[in-house]
């Protein structure tokens, strides 16, 4: 085992994924996971990432994915956008929710008013929503399905999760909270 303060996530110079490196009491250490499909010759399973580990002058490669915290899953509802409490009770369809759904990498629900539907790639206390699609319904109170949209398309949030409430944070600062739904 190796014990190694927290690394930090940067992106590589060329090509999409993740490089975490730290100094530990040992020596150096470099964890890189590559967004290239890999083929696991003992498995026989195809996996999305190359990763490769190394570790001062040794170099172990092999293939690997994201672990998605399974919490995730299921119905949340919007109970705060901005600071702002919703009230259920605003909205003439649905109150504005999403259903995730890790093994499919999705994510659907309602607005408020219209339904949306797209993809979502949720990496260690990260999440990428998109690219979200919608349906085009005008509805009274556009104004809250407006900033879940901006919200959820804003690029790389973080989020922080519980067994009953789920949290978007930009820039370190809470945007959205969700309770679990049914």
């Amino acid at each position: 085992s190796v014990l190694t303060p927290i690394p930090v996530a940067e992106k590589p110079d060329s090509g999409e994924g993740t490089i975490y490196s730290v100094q530990t009491v040992t020596g150096n250490l470099e964890i890189r996971l590559m967004k290239e499909t890999c083929f696991n010759t003992m498995t026989g399973r195809e996996l999305p990432y190359t990763v490769t580990v190394l570790k001062d002058d040794t170099v172990y490669q092999g293939c690997g994915m994201y672990l998605r915290d399974s919490r995730l899953n299921g119905t949340w509802n919007l109970v705060e956008l901005q600071g702002e409490k919703i009230n259920p009770k605003d909205f003439d369809q649905n109150q504005p929710a999403m259903v995730i759904d890790l093994t499919e990498g999705k994510v659907s629900g309602s607005a408020g008013c219209n339904r949306i539907t797209g993809t979502l790639k949720p990496i260690g206390d990260r999440i990428n929503f998109g690219p979200l699609d919608s349906t085009r319904m005008a509805c009274p109170k556009m104004e809250v399905e407006s900033q879940f949209f901006k919200v959820l398309g804003d690029g790389e949030l973080r989020y922080r999760v519980g067994e009953e409430r789920l949290e978007l944070m930009l820039g370190g600062k809470v945007v959205a909270v969700f309770s679990r739904g049914e």
